[in-house]
């Protein structure tokens, strides 16, 4: 790539990032110099409005959610260009642990609010129903001397992040987030002492379509 067509890149970067004064002219003057360096660029609130006409959204997450690591499907309803309902269902795991074992199925629900181009809010419901084992030995594959605890809890959580969208493919990521339980729903066995009532999540990557 030749110095010019890098100047048009980091140009484009600049605005989109929001460095620099991202007015309707401005987009139109480095759309100009790039298209005269042979370079295709998005500039400006492209995701914003690509995100005008569309109705569906399905991710595939990967992350960290409710402190494990998790992998998800999420599906949206958008209610306008920058309101969307979000359902997701989430396997939790916790494997790297050789003495005892953490999984469980999260479900949560509410709106994802973009204040921006890409930038967004998240505020959710979620209903977390796990395991904990005391005494498994994931190393040897034992189940000798294991105390299960089991958690029901209601809950609630925020989350910043960015979310970009290209014609259909988009692409997004979840920051940082916490969450807090609400209520307990049932939890029962002798760890109870485990449970968590605060929970961090971050670094939750979404790949997926909207339509």
């Amino acid at each position: 790539m030749k110095w010019n067509q890098l100047t048009a890149v980091a140009m484009a970067a600049v605005y989109s990032f929001g460095l620099y004064a991202n007015t309707p002219e401005n987009v139109a003057e480095v759309k100009k110099f790039a298209a005269e360096k042979g370079v295709k660029i998005s500039v400006g609130n492209e995701s914003e409005a690509n995100r005008s006409d569309k109705k569906y959204m399905m991710t595939l997450d990967r992350g960290v959610i409710l402190d494990y690591g998790a992998t998800s499907v999420k599906a949206g309803y958008y209610l306008g260009q920058n309101r969307v309902v979000t359902l997701s269902i989430s396997q939790l795991e916790d494997p790297d642990d050789y003495y005892d074992q953490y999984e469980g199925t999260a479900i949560s629900g509410g709106i994802r609010l973009f204040t921006g181009n890409s930038f967004y809010m998240d505020s959710n419901l979620f209903y977390l129903d796990s395991e904990y084992r005391d005494g498994y030995n994931n190393f040897f594959n034992s189940s000798e001397a294991i105390e299960v605890t089991q958690f029901k809890k209601l809950g609630a959580q925020i989350g910043i992040g960015n979310q970009w969208q290209w014609e259909n493919f988009t692409f997004g990521v979840t920051w940082i987030g916490a969450g807090v339980q609400i209520a307990d729903l049932g939890s029962s066995g002798p760890d109870l002492d485990e449970v968590d009532r605060t929970y961090f999540t971050g670094l939750n990557l979404q790949l997926g379509v909207s339509f």
